[in-house]
């Protein structure tokens, strides 16, 4: 299985993502239109006009969004690499650089403005007004017209001490502008000021017990804000232990209420509120993991807490009673605002910690592997993704904002404008909602019991398995670069294959991604799945070799329709399923990635043929089996991310029982589920959650036995279908498979 990218961020480096160093500089990308663009009116042009959209940092905004599939506008080269997201109105776009703060024109992408930053800026300016209000590194804030660029006053919090690093106090978050008072901080060195927005005069200055690594929230008359003393330079470590969210009134600079997270923890996050709630993070850099949550504005009091699967909790955003939270290395949670429980899960490329903004609902993400995904906010349901450095991989999550008719994305130097073709986005009705999960039948929980637990003494990982038509069982092992031959006790009875490119070798290993699929179809013939020497071979049932094909970039999963000889590979990296005729000719592809989001695969990790030519795609990273007719059209989901029973997390391997039903290996929720042909679930393996660990791959006996791999094991748990056992099997092994040394 390919790990998830991991990243070793050191404090320092998650400081400077929230003093808003996003990203580094990438080459430009050459793009051009694939469609006619749609005029944008820049005397409409409105949008985000602080940081996350709103003071309550929910990144939503009130402006249309595009509208169709997303087309280029235009594309910018900054002078410097951004420092933060993109802040729109009045037909412009505001950016700081690493070099000057740069206004940029939303309907050519021509520079109009460009503004030096002294000593440089962490902080992305708030617009109210036609003023740009701006903190900068050097314990300074200051107020900008924002149709020129010039300087209107300046204001110092506290006066530089000789010889002092100007990070230490730096206002970096992003002001709030309320009712003429701008209202800013100090991170490293904990301060909340009030000053007169029109004149720069101080209104009130209030010490902090420790640093604020994120943005104020202005909720309610209410500033409300993450704490952590290991953000405060003043104190150095005075209270290792004190981080949790406070609330101060906003007229006076009084603290109304204050919430502790646990002992131990810090906090990275910058807050959001939305419905009475303000959403913080705290992490535990001990455990590498974390929690959310729920604070009520008014009180101070929880509401709610969930544990987070991992400790770069971070940016928040909030939209439709739902709050969007990072949910591990590739991945955005949807948590009900109110309860804090998980409504969906969004999968990225790669890491997305830097908040979505959302317009009319859809919410945009943009994840350092350079790909903006747009999806519903309430539901977490995809509607199209757009690639914007060609896969570069940024070593910082990515900015994005909303203007009218437009998503902004940043990465590095360049700035991205996209709009909609004007053409209504509908995903074929086949496809439009998933399987209700008042389809469940009986009593799952019956369905199976877990009968036996097979240890091979070989192997020490199986991955992919399926089943002989003598019974006997063939399993990838990854590590030894060769298939394992079992009987259906578990009993090694041989084994094939080598490390290396050559006829009969494997490289289902590569630096500890491990990929690999076997199928044997009735008359014993074996392909084999060689997933990073990118091809597939073919043997007959002794083992000789056949045949090799395909120029895959990883080859994951492997299915052929016993009626007609088709072969179906999928390409993990890809994104596509490729197709060939029984002799490996190539009759085309589906599902590359960049195509519209109703035929585009996140990650299909498996494929399988259904009696009736119907071909089932497992897409990992949706939670979703796609189903195709056999000339490629969509016809159908099964499954859909969630928990309840017919919903999949991170789904794996496929394959069907004697009665044509569809075992899916739901690897993130730790279950196997069966699904009859049209999509109803009549059985869940590990309902309870006890027995298995990530399930990769499973498959049915016709003794109504299902056999399971897990990730990580050389264990293979059998489940035996109905109340009796099914009766002793006594498979032989192939004649002349090489023995086990």
């Amino acid at each position: 299985m390919r790990s998830h990218a991991r990243y070793i961020v050191s404090l320092l480096v998650i400081l400077s993502l929230f003093a808003g160093i996003a990203v580094l500089p990438v080459s430009a990308q050459d793009g051009t239109p694939d469609a006619s663009p749609m005029a944008v009116d820049p005397a409409l042009v409105a949008g985000f006009a602080t940081a996350q959209g709103n003071f309550a940092r929910t990144g939503e905004v009130d402006v249309a969004g595009p509208v169709g599939n997303p087309v280029l506008r235009w594309q910018t080269t900054l002078q410097a690499s951004a420092l933060s997201e993109p802040i729109s109105s009045a037909g412009l776009t505001f950016i700081p650089t690493e070099g000057p703060l740069v206004a940029i024109d939303l309907a050519t992408g021509a520079v109009a403005w460009t503004a030096d930053q002294p000593e440089g800026t962490a902080s992305a300016p708030t617009l109210v007004d036609g003023v740009l209000y701006q903190g900068t590194w050097g314990a300074g804030l200051r107020a900008i017209d924002a149709a020129s660029g010039d300087i209107l006053w300046t204001y110092l919090w506290e006066e530089e001490e000789p010889g002092a690093d100007p990070i230490r106090n730096s206002s970096d978050g992003t002001p709030v502008v309320v009712d003429g008072v701008v209202y800013m901080h100090g991170q490293l060195y904990g301060r909340v000021f009030a000053v007169d927005a029109a004149t720069g005069t101080e209104i009130w200055n209030v010490d902090t017990e420790g640093g604020i690594p994120g943005n104020l929230v202005y909720v309610d008359g209410k500033l409300i804000y993450s704490e952590d003393a290991m953000f405060d330079m003043r104190h150095q470590g005075v209270n290792p232990g004190l981080s949790g969210l406070r609330a101060l009134d906003a007229a006076t600079g009084e603290t109304l209420w204050r919430f502790d997270f646990p002992e131990g923890t810090t906090t990275f996050t910058s807050p959001a509120a939305l419905d009475g709630v303000v959403v913080g993070g705290a992490s535990n850099p001990n455990a590498q993991t974390g929690s959310w949550f729920g604070v009520d504005v008014a009180t101070g009091e929880e509401v709610w807490s969930q544990d987070a699967p991992t400790m770069w909790n971070q940016f928040i955003s909030a939209s439709a009673g739902t709050a969007i939270t990072t949910g591990g290395e590739a991945g955005l949670l949807g948590r009900d605002i109110q309860t804090g429980e998980i409504r969906w899960e969004v999968e990225t490329v790669r890491w997305a910690g830097a908040g979505t903004a959302t317009a009319d609902g859809i919410s945009f993400v943009h994840d350092n592997e350079g790909v903006v995904i747009a999806f519903d906010a309430a539901t977490g349901y995809p509607v199209w993704t757009f690639e914007t450095v060609s896969t570069q991989y940024l070593p910082f999550p990515s900015q994005v904002g909303v203007a009218t008719g437009l998503v902004l994305a940043i990465g590095g130097d360049q700035l991205f404008a996209i709009e909609g073709d004007g053409q209504q986005v509908v995903p074929p009705a086949a496809m439009d909602t998933y399987p209700p999960v008042a389809q469940v039948a009986g009593d799952v929980d019956s369905y199976a019991t877990l009968t036996d637990v097979l240890t091979a003494d070989v192997p020490e990982l199986v991955q992919g398995i399926a089943l002989g038509p003598d019974g006997t069982l063939f399993a990838v092992d990854p590590f030894g670069n060769r298939i394992v031959q079992f009987d259906p006790d578990g009993n090694v009875l041989s084994a094939f294959g080598e490390s290396g490119s050559g006829e009969g070798q494997f490289q289902f290993d590569m630096d500890g991604w491990t990929v690999g699929d076997v199928f044997v179809a009735p008359d014993g013939t074996i392909y084999v799945a060689d997933a990073h020497n990118g091809r597939v071979q073919v043997f007959d049932k002794d083992w000789n070799f056949i045949r090799a094909f395909g120029d895959f970039t990883v080859a994951s999963g492997i299915g052929v329709d016993l009626n007609t000889g088709v072969i179906y590979v999928g390409d993990q990296e890809e994104g596509v399923v490729h197709v060939f005729d029984a002799e490996g000719t190539p009759l085309g592809d589906w599902g590359r990635q960049g195509a519209d989001w109703t035929d585009k695969l996140a990650l299909p990790t498996d494929v399988v043929v259904g009696a009736d030519g119907r071909v089932y795609v497992s897409e990992f990273k949706l939670g979703k089996v796609r189903v195709y007719s056999a000339d490629g059209e969509a016809v159908g989901v099964i499954g859909g991310w969630g928990s309840e029973p017919g919903r999949l997390a991170r789904n794996w391997g496929l394959s069907f029982d004697a009665d044509g039903n569809l075992i899916v290996s739901n690897y993130g929720s730790g279950t196997v589920v069966i699904y009859s042909s049209d999509g109803a679930v009549i059985g869940v393996l590990n309902s309870d959650h006890t027995e298995l660990a990530g399930p990769q791959y499973a498959v049915a006996g016709p003794d109504g036995r299902i056999y399971v791999s897990e990730e990580g094991s050389s264990e293979i748990s059998i489940y035996t279908v109905g109340d009796e056992a099914p009766p002793e099997a006594s498979p032989q092994a192939s004649p002349e498979a090489s023995p086990v040394a």
